[in-house]
């Protein structure tokens, strides 16, 4: 990665070929990670290694070690065992009921749709037995069999 001044909190960071601008005062970079993760971003990160800044500086107060122990300060405290549970008359006749559920016009789908992250790969080609050829199998063939 190149990283190039533009001024005093200003960077230009070149990776593989592509630029990036980094406002340190800001704590922005055009990758958009930097203000989403609330963390540097490698670009960032790139400007803080060749200048020999304080990372630490650019994180956010939610990621230091003070801030965990202090969401943690607050005790926890046990749930008793559920016979010893007072729960009061008005939310003990209540029932949750299931929402209900409209059908959907048309007939439906026979075939599940895959997710994005799902394997949707292509199936393998299908070879006749009798002629060789493909696309078809030895019980669908209309060519005449090779000769052997």
């Amino acid at each position: 990665m190149t990283v190039i001044l533009s001024n005093e909190h200003l960077f230009t960071v070149i990776d593989d070929g592509r630029r990036f601008a980094v406002c340190m005062r800001k704590r922005q970079c055009s990758c958009r990670r930097f203000q989403m993760d609330m963390i540097p971003c490698e670009h960032a990160l790139a400007i803080v290694t060749k200048y020999d800044m304080d990372e630490y500086q650019y994180c956010s107060g939610y990621c230091t070690k003070d801030y965990m122990l202090k969401t943690y300060e607050v005790p926890v405290y046990p749930i008793p065992d559920e016979s010893q549970w007072e729960i009061s008359g008005d939310v003990l006749g209540d029932a949750v009921k299931p929402q209900k559920v409209r059908v959907k016009p048309g007939r439906p789908k026979k075939i599940r749709l895959k997710g994005a992250g799902e394997f949707q790969g292509k199936r393998c080609k299908i070879t006749c037995s009798l002629c060789g050829q493909q696309g078809h199998n030895k019980k669908s063939c209309r060519n005449p069999p090779k000769n052997v």
